[in-house]
């Protein structure tokens, strides 16, 4: 998995992430990684979801209480 992001709206001030996570067809999700919540600047993340393509529903962006931002259905 090859993901890159970028926040280009006003931040309140208050330290914040984003979380990447990989949702099986069964099952919980898993977290992949999470990055801060910056103005402006691009993050990339590389990783390897612990599951077969077959066995993967969707990949996920979501804020650090889990609300999803971006779902990408497989």
């Amino acid at each position: 998995i090859r993901m890159t992001c970028r926040y280009t709206g006003k931040t309140d001030g208050r330290q914040r992430e984003y979380v990447l996570r990989v949702v099986p067809k069964s099952g919980p999700p898993i977290r992949l990684g999470a990055w801060p919540v910056l103005t402006g600047d691009d993050y990339g993340l590389d990783g390897v979801a612990p599951l077969p393509r077959d066995r993967i529903s969707a990949f996920e962006v979501t804020n650090a209480t889990g609300r999803v931002l971006l779902r990408l259905s497989v």
